[in-house]
């Protein structure tokens, strides 16, 4: 998937950003520190991220803020939309930094190896229903 071509102002159909979207952030332990995920929706439909780590320097912080905001724009693309679940599980789910961390997930503990395994895996649940 040619990520240019989806991030084009014309494949991104009629949709505007609001002002405000609704929510919701969810603060996951990783041994690099708080991780906050929010996801929010343009109805029910997952159709922005964002995310903050904490103890992380600034390197760590804008590679997770410039991801998000790829993904974002992937996620407003009707076209791009579910192409992003293959590249969800073909290049991030999975991704290993080293760090990996347990955490509570629908109730039962689940292993991710790292903040980028942990949001690519949220995402695709998302699509996914």
């Amino acid at each position: 998937m040619n990520v240019v071509k989806c991030l084009k102002e014309s494949d991104m159909g009629d949709w505007k950003r609001p002002k405000v979207l609704e929510g919701t952030t969810t603060k996951v332990q990783t041994e690099c520190g708080n991780l906050f995920l929010t996801k929010c929706y343009d109805g029910e439909r997952l159709i922005e991220i964002s995310a903050v780590i904490g103890r992380n320097g600034t390197c760590s912080r804008c590679l997770l803020d410039s991801f998000c905001k790829v993904v974002s724009c992937l996620l407003q693309s009707p076209e791009a939309r579910y192409k992003i679940v293959k590249k969800l599980d073909k290049q991030f789910i999975g991704s290993n930094c080293g760090q990996p961390f347990f955490t509570k997930t629908d109730g039962k503990q689940e292993k991710f190896l790292g903040c980028v395994d942990y949001i690519a895996q949220s995402i695709k649940e998302e699509i996914d229903r």
